[in-house]
């Protein structure tokens, strides 16, 4: 039981100071629950890692409730996703509630309050990259991971660095997070343990057009990029399969836990949006189209925005005005998972436009919570059963040798993304960019020795 709390202490406290995105939390998750309190092993958080990041949703929140189902079963699995989610709903629903009378006052607070944290998620972020080179054996395997995480970085971060230098050389390519996963996971399973020559210059190729076709230039092609796309799919599932063929009884899938966890998951969907569909009339739609949002979040939270518009906005269900003049400014500000957040906020939009009572509103938001914590976990974590049963295919060992550098190479441009917030901050208070730069410098020294002293 003990363990119990330690992780719903450690979920609420990082659900707290989420701010950067779902991968900027992955370093702090790690360090909480494999490092300081021990939950899980460095391998069993990995896995949670890889599950997360190729099924859609909330990227935290389906770590948080990986981590949970292997600390204390189904309980654990439950109110870890919760935990994690629960803070940056919370906030939403407050801040919309008071967001006319005090809008100026409580941005300007959050804003302030972000800014150390901001420092301390990048100094989070920074040490997971050194981690991830350290994990070479020699220094060979630490250069060719310091490669992947700069190479990786060169694909996503162009928009980071044009925000931050006006450099848009590299705006060039730009790829998406979802883009650069999965041709990672194209090239691990088609390539497998023991590739020729052939294949890899076949790998290479294919690669090469998929960044230019993919990427934000004037390469608009988009039948031929569809054609690299199934290429890059079969070619894959033709590894896989080679894989499968040279490791007999792999497929060891525990299908009671399977069905168990998916039939958990739809008992806590059903009990928290009971409330909801008796008092409000438009809360099914409200919830298949917050159902199909979540299993459409790929890409990360601004990806979701775009979702979440076509689905509330242009339908009618809320307005404009509300979704960007409001929603959007706060769940940007605040802690936590945009997709929980969001949904939370639409739920509560739609309960009190539609009734003008606030407790309708919030009943609604804890539907949408709900909803986003189902569309997450639901589905990762039957995939977490499914990938127990394959992890031993040899194709799964190279995702495990390169997901930390290709994760550390996607952190790099959150690490920009986090300080050009913070200089925009800084000038909307008054302070240049050089100061708020040397400021935000004089933070993370003070954080590397704090932690050099703690650890001693």
């Amino acid at each position: 039981m003990s363990k119990l709390f330690d992780l719903i202490k450690v979920m609420l406290k990082i659900g707290c100071i989420g701010f950067g995105g779902g991968s900027a939390l992955i370093p702090v998750l790690e360090k909480e629950v494999v490092n300081t309190k021990k939950l899980i092993s460095k391998e069993k958080f990995d896995k949670n890692v890889v599950v997360a990041s190729i099924t859609p949703g909330a990227l935290p929140v389906e770590i948080a409730a990986g981590v949970g189902y292997l600390v204390s079963s189904y309980l654990g699995m439950v109110l870890a996703a919760i935990s994690m989610a629960l803070p940056g709903a919370i906030f939403t629903i407050l801040l919309l509630t008071v967001f006319n009378n005090m809008e100026s006052d409580v941005l300007s607070i959050v804003n302030y309050i972000a800014i150390p944290v901001s420092v301390y998620i990048i100094y989070m972020l920074v040490q997971y990259m050194r981690k991830a080179v350290n994990t070479g054996k020699d220094i060979k395997q630490k250069i060719s991971t310091l490669g992947v995480i700069l190479f990786v970085f060169l694909l996503n971060g162009g928009k980071e660095i044009d925000m931050l230098i006006g450099w848009d050389v590299l705006l060039f390519f730009d790829l998406s997070s979802i883009q650069i996963l999965g041709m990672a996971f194209f090239i691990i399973f088609f390539l497998g343990e023991n590739a020729g020559k052939i294949k890899k210059i076949l790998a290479g190729i294919i690669s090469f057009i998929y960044v230019i076709l993919a990427g934000k230039n004037d390469f608009d092609y988009p039948h031929l990029k569809n054609l690299i796309v199934v290429m890059m799919f079969i070619c894959g599932i033709y590894g896989l399969m080679v894989s499968f063929k040279s490791h007999k009884n792999v497929w060891n899938v525990d299908w009671k836990e399977f069905f168990k966890c998916i039939g958990i998951w739809i008992g806590f969907l059903s009990i928290m949006i009971l409330p909801a569909c008796i008092l409000c009339d438009t809360s099914i739609i409200f919830l298949v189209k917050g159902l199909l949002s979540s299993i459409m979040s790929f890409g990360g939270g601004d990806a979701y925005l775009s979702v979440a518009d076509g689905l509330f906005v242009q339908s009618g269900m809320i307005p404009e005005l509300v979704f960007y003049g409001q929603l959007v400014v706060v769940v940007n500000i605040l802690p936590g998972s945009i997709l929980c957040k969001t949904l939370s906020g639409v739920g509560y939009i739609i309960g009190f436009l539609g009734t003008g009572s606030v407790c309708v509103g919030i009943i609604m938001a804890i539907a949408g919570f709900a909803v986003s914590v189902f569309g997450s976990c639901g589905l990762s974590i039957s995939c977490f059963h499914l990938y127990s049963g394959l992890e031993n295919l040899s194709v799964f060992n190279g995702i495990k040798k390169w997901i930390r550098p290709i994760v550390g190479g996607l952190l790099i441009s959150i690490c920009f993304s986090m300080l050009t917030k913070n200089l925009s901050t800084g000038v909307e208070i008054g302070i240049g960019k050089v100061w708020m730069l040397l400021i935000s410098a004089t933070i993370f020294i003070i954080i590397i020795m704090f932690n050099e002293k703690s650890d001693e």
